[in-house]
């Protein structure tokens, strides 16, 4: 569904900097990005497609940030004549628990907790990775598919980095996938992995971070056939890579969370052709 990176880091100047970035890969669908506010006071500002109620990925006014990803090894692997597009995202519930989690929770730590007690009660979900940061500098992926779940902290590494690939549950089935599959997804991991990297060691500023995640969510890889690798897609044919589905997926938008300074950065079309924009936490009236 997705390539996803997150920095905890400091710029050049000394200034710390925590920023959470991922594209979003979908079929034919309506999307959104906006603001959602909850009855018990907490705000929020996120994204997401019209075919998966909730919240795909987001931040609330607490400083506390979540990216979700596509983890799964069950397919499907074939193209069908049929190319019929699904007006809901079957059994998938996990940007509604998302959605909670922002509601609920206002640090890593809360999170990690609030998923362990959640997930296990949506048994028919796809699998997943949830991606967290929040304001004290706490970095952390939990994934979960078929009914195992885990969870690792990277504030020390200061870098974290997914392409639907995941390191911490059902290994052994990802290492059976079909070889594009895994090439798709290992391909997009490892650029975004080396571009969060990079941006370390170079100690740039703060809007020369941001430039680089947004040529990163943009970059193009036509080395190879059926555009496997490529972070930005544009009607690709690769059952089982991105999602549970055989139709056509496209880079719908890509987003970068700014949670120090609780602004979304984001496109309204695929990011090497849209502009980007930025919405704050506040209200409008």
């Amino acid at each position: 569904m997705c390539t996803c990176g997150a920095l905890v880091t400091k710029d050049r100047e000394g200034q710390p900097i925590i920023l959470l970035c991922k594209t979003q890969d979908f079929y034919e669908s309506g999307y959104w990005h906006g603001k959602v506010s909850h009855p018990n006071g907490v705000s929020m500002v996120g994204c997401g497609v019209v075919s998966q109620i909730g919240i795909n990925s987001g931040m609330n006014d607490k400083g506390l940030a979540v990216l979700l990803s596509f983890l799964d090894y069950r397919g499907p692997f074939e193209t069908l004549e049929s190319q019929d597009i699904p007006s809901k995202w079957h059994n998938d519930d996990r940007a509604l628990i998302n959605a909670q989690l922002l509601a609920r929770c206002s640090s890593v730590e809360e999170a990690l907790d609030f998923l362990y007690e959640q997930i296990p009660r949506y048994p028919h979900i796809p699998g997943g990775n949830h991606m967290l940061a929040d304001q004290r500098g706490n970095l952390a992926v939990f994934e979960h598919c078929a009914g195992e779940m885990n969870h690792r902290y990277y504030s020390e590494e200061g870098f974290v980095a997914r392409g639907n690939n995941g390191f911490l549950v059902k290994k052994g089935e990802q290492d059976q996938l079909p070889d594009r599959v895994k090439q798709d997804r290992e391909r997009r991991y490892f650029k975004m992995e080396s571009v969060l990297k990079a941006i370390i060691k170079d100690s740039l500023k703060q809007a020369e971070i941001l430039e680089a995640l947004k040529q990163a969510l943009a970059s193009h890889d036509y080395h190879y056939d059926g555009q496997v690798g490529s972070i930005c897609i544009h009607d690709q044919t690769l059952p089982g890579a991105r999602a549970s589905t055989h139709v056509p997926m496209t880079t719908i938008t890509a987003i970068i969370f700014n949670v120090l300074e609780k602004k979304m950065y984001y496109t309204t079309a695929p990011p090497c052709q849209g502009d980007w924009f930025t919405m704050g936490m506040e209200h409008g009236r």
